[in-house]
């Protein structure tokens, strides 16, 4: 048997840069999309909220799917004081 050590694969080595390469262009692509497309704080987390009572339903035990329906239906200004500690 024999192991080499040290002895790295350019054509793998070229694969991981462009993948790193193009992880690194799309996270700012897809912030200047969400940044031109509009959407409010407010819209965004209206739209999110059909989502989360969904998410609620899943809840078995009873207490705990209450209080998170109760979470998920906030509307957004309460969401935001809660949030800054007002």
């Amino acid at each position: 048997m024999i192991l080499l050590v040290g002895i790295s694969d350019p054509v793998a080595d070229h694969h991981v840069a462009m993948k790193c390469s193009s992880m690194r262009l799309s996270v700012p692509i897809l912030l200047l999309m969400f940044s031109l497309s509009g959407c409010s704080s407010r819209q965004i987390y209206d739209s999110a909220t059909g989502w989360r009572h969904h998410e609620c339903q899943k809840i078995l035990e009873d207490a705990a799917r209450a209080r998170c329906v109760e979470q998920a239906g906030k509307d957004y200004d309460t969401y935001r004081r809660e949030k800054n500690g007002m």
